[in-house]
């Protein structure tokens, strides 16, 4: 894994390498992913789940999903050149509005 960058395969999965719940990376393609989000929305407003029920583990690997892709956004990012910054969250801002 190189920071930043992500395959296509690593993104959407492949088949016998898929992550828990089925798909890659992206969040969106996780099995159930609608409900996954839904519950995962739900546990970070606090709400619990009995812990090792199919509901905990299908959210914490969605939160962890988007963490991930998160997590490899932020380190292909120059902190020094914050102009860069700012037009990139607002490309990411505008993109997420247009998909809802």
């Amino acid at each position: 894994m190189e920071s930043g960058k992500v395959t296509f395969a690593e993104l959407y999965g492949t088949p016998g390498a898929e992550r828990p719940f089925g798909g890659g990376l992206d969040p969106k393609t996780q099995q159930k992913a609608v409900k996954a989000h839904a519950r995962s929305t739900e546990r970070l407003g606090g709400k619990q789940f009995r812990a090792g029920t199919g509901i905990e583990l299908a959210s914490n690997e969605h939160i962890a999903r988007h963490v991930e892709m998160a997590q490899r956004i932020i380190h292909s990012v120059d902190f020094a050149d914050v102009e860069r910054i700012e037009k990139r969250l607002e490309e990411i801002a505008r993109a997420t509005l247009n998909r809802g």
